[in-house]
């Protein structure tokens, strides 16, 4: 279950408190497509937390805030208190690519949506992001 109290930012929080119930609405309804597009929505708010924890810029988009925390991760003075491990980081990453994969274009090209089992399977990465950063447990 996730927790979203140790969140400073107050906006955020509820943010991230609402994007993760619509989260679960969708999971329920097995609205695959929908539970890409809130964990993408989700995986901005938990990095937005986690660079904001060090005192790092917070990009717009999910792509440059990926690219932010790969600095952070780089760096061996900055990583220390960094809530995102490598780990996190990938599963964020899954989740960004597949939420790529949602877009108009992308779609065009392949001809076709996302399977709806891969794109529920999104669900164990976002449960994997959150535990890691400590902002859900098992």
């Amino acid at each position: 279950m996730a927790n979203f109290d140790s969140v400073g930012d107050g906006i955020l929080r509820q943010y991230l408190a609402e994007q993760f119930t619509a989260f679960q609405r969708a999971v329920a309804a097995g609205a695959h497509l929908e539970v890409v597009d809130r964990a993408a929505n989700l995986a901005e708010g938990i990095l937005d937390h986690c660079l904001t924890q060090i005192g790092r810029p917070v990009p717009p988009r999910l792509g440059e805030r990926l690219q932010e925390a790969q600095e952070v991760l780089r760096d061996r003075s900055l990583r220390t208190g960094f809530l995102l491990s490598d780990y996190g980081y990938h599963r964020a990453h899954t989740i960004r690519l597949l939420h790529a994969q949602n877009h108009a274009d992308q779609v065009a090209q392949r001809g076709s949506t996302i399977r709806p089992e891969v794109a529920m399977g999104v669900a164990i990465d976002l449960s994997e992001l959150l535990v890691q950063v400590g902002l859900a447990q098992y």
